[in-house]
């Protein structure tokens, strides 16, 4: 197991190697936590807990998590001054979890063979951006990217479980359609709404509006 290799003696002289298998058990064991919470949300008809969860530190959270998908895509995460809001903490991590994970996979797909992130220009480098705004009745919290968007005709569809829609752009890429299906799960169940605009960057705004 990951528990058994970071104690093992053979990395006790790579504490580098030690503590990055001790980010990924951290990892492992929150994920373990978020998929047992998802099965009992879904076998009790989508009750949930109630606290208050610190969504800006849930995003970072979330970035750190993906990491190495991150680093592999080359591209940037803004996290910026989401609020603190009533509702159940893992369910309300694996909302933000898919959400930025589908912003990183359909950001700037469109990268030319061979070129590295330091090769492009700030215009078309890949981003995704989270941010949140006050609305009556709670927050409308936003995570924009620069990738092809979602037609119009398409964005109730993409919401359905494993539709990811028409266009060629999106529909290459894996995860989009069960990953939307459940985050409207997670906020209809914490008695808010989503739905898909289009972005200031330029690409997708998945938004969700949560009570506060």
């Amino acid at each position: 197991s990951l528990e058994i290799a970071a104690d093992s003696p053979e990395l006790a002289g790579a504490p580098q190697a030690s503590a990055a298998l001790a980010r990924a058990e951290s990892s492992v064991r929150r994920m373990q936590s978020m998929i047992s919470d998802l099965l009992a949300f879904a076998g009790v008809g989508g009750r949930v807990d109630q606290a208050r969860v610190d969504l800006h530190a849930q995003a970072l959270a979330v970035v750190e998590d993906l990491s190495a998908e991150v680093a592999a895509w080359g591209g940037s995460i803004e996290v910026r001054g989401l609020p603190t809001v009533p509702g159940d903490q893992t369910l309300l991590r694996v909302l933000l979890q898919n959400l930025i994970a589908n912003a990183i996979k359909f950001s700037r797909p469109e990268r030319p063979s061979g070129a590295s992130s330091d090769s492009l220009d700030g215009a078309s480098a890949a981003l995704v951006r989270v941010t949140a705004e006050r609305v009556f009745g709670g927050w409308r919290v936003a995570v924009d990217d620069n990738g092809p968007g979602v037609p119009e005709v398409e964005r109730e569809r993409v919401f359905g479980l494993l539709e990811r829609g028409d266009d060629p752009a999106t529909r290459q890429v894996q995860g989009w359609g069960i990953g939307l299906s459940t985050c409207r799960r997670i906020v209809d169940a914490h008695g808010g709404r989503i739905g898909i605009d289009d972005s200031p960057l330029g690409g997708a705004r998945v938004w969700m509006h949560l009570p506060a």
